[in-house]
């Protein structure tokens, strides 16, 4: 298996230089070798810091200043995972806001030929839904009148 495109940009970071069909067990130990020294880790953290690079789609490094990843004091307590984390949610974030995953007009949706039971708190209802055997839709129509009963 070749080597992923994060390990490539560590490498990349640490000026190593690999072939193009490196795999990812010998990336994985030339980049257990970088990081067994605290000063690389403390490098690639303050990388990761700065320019929030947690892409994998490529393995191009974000361009950042070498002088001020050298001078960068990262905050106690971060980490890249909870950053990544961050980093992912604000892009949900404005994805969502973009309307992006919703379809606008919200298409309908049918199942035919399907019985579904849910868990409802009131107890006739659920012995109602039970006696059901229908073979289309339960329609929303019937859950209303049933639950204005």
């Amino acid at each position: 298996m070749k080597a992923t495109n994060r390990q490539k940009k560590l490498l990349k970071f640490f000026h190593v230089d690999f072939s193009t069909n490196l795999s990812s067990g010998a990336a994985g130990w030339e980049i257990s070798q970088i990081m067994a020294k605290f000063e690389n880790r403390k490098l690639w953290n303050s990388y990761l810091y700065l320019t929030k690079d947690f892409d994998n789609q490529t393995d191009e490094l974000m361009p950042v200043d070498t002088e001020l990843i050298e001078n960068t004091i990262v905050p106690d307590g971060w980490t890249s995972e909870l950053s990544k984390s961050d980093f992912m949610f604000e892009v949900a974030t404005e994805i969502v806001e973009q309307n992006g995953p919703y379809d606008l007009p919200e298409p309908e949706v049918v199942f035919t030929d399907h019985t579904f039971f849910c868990l409802l708190e009131n107890l006739n209802l659920v012995r109602e839904a039970n006696a059901i055997k229908s073979h289309s839709n339960i329609t929303a129509k019937w859950l209303n009148q049933s639950l204005q009963k």
